[in-house]
């Protein structure tokens, strides 16, 4: 899953917060305000291509008409502070006042920053333009050592509903299993995206586009910001 960063309301009390409600719509990032305080992800990174996506879409394009996206990118050439590698860094850089917020990032990047109340992180994936969800696959080699037998009791079990809800818990990824139990708190986390969720707002990009694209868009995407 992917999601917009920003010093959210439950650090308010002890740092100073950007935000008092998350915003809704990633065209938040281009607020004249924030420069100089916006991380982005590094260009390598999958989230770049997402940050590229949501930045097509705010122009009326798309993952197939990205265009618009890589101009409009090019206005927060020099607002960017940082392209964050490190999540304790980017807290960090929360506390002491010198970001407000960030663009497209997995949450299990961030989160053992997310669940700290003191951390400075919030999120957000009530946006407009939807949230970006990348689907994860577990895979089996052909060659692969070992039984069968047992392999697949162990895909059986990741997908068990209890595991899934703990998995979410844990490392802040939406479950698959449309069945998953979710604890009272992850059921209250808004860090922790909902099966439900998932057939309403996500954008699931097409693969083999992004694939057929990833290379060259690295490359415009670091020579916008280079």
């Amino acid at each position: 899953m992917a999601l917009v960063i920003c010093c959210g309301p439950a650090a308010c009390s002890t740092t100073p917060c950007t935000f008092k409600a998350a915003p809704t719509s990633y065209e938040e990032m281009w607020n004249p305000k924030y420069a100089k305080r916006v991380f982005l992800p590094p260009a390598t990174w999958t989230d770049s291509l997402d940050t590229i996506v949501a930045a097509a879409m705010l122009t009326g394009g798309s993952a197939t008409n990205v265009e618009g996206g890589f101009k409009k990118l090019a206005e927060l050439k020099d607002r960017v502070l940082t392209f964050g590698e490190n999540p304790t860094q980017i807290a960090e850089l929360f506390r002491s006042n010198s970001l407000d917020i960030g663009a497209v990032y997995a949450p299990a990047f961030f989160a053992k920053e997310l669940k700290d109340p003191n951390s400075g992180l919030g999120a957000t994936y009530n946006l407009k333009e939807g949230f970006f969800a990348d689907l994860m696959y577990t895979i089996v080699p052909k060659a692969h050592p070992g039984e069968s037998s047992v392999i697949h009791a162990f895909l059986n079990h990741t997908l068990d509903p209890v595991v899934q809800g703990k998995m979410a818990e844990d490392v802040l990824n939406g479950p698959v299993n449309l069945k998953a139990v979710l604890s009272p708190e992850a059921q209250k986390s808004p860090f922790i995206i909902k099966p439900e969720q998932l057939g309403s707002t996500a954008v699931i990009h097409d693969k083999a586009v992004i694939a057929s694209v990833r290379e060259s868009w690295i490359k415009r995407y670091t020579q916008t910001f280079s």
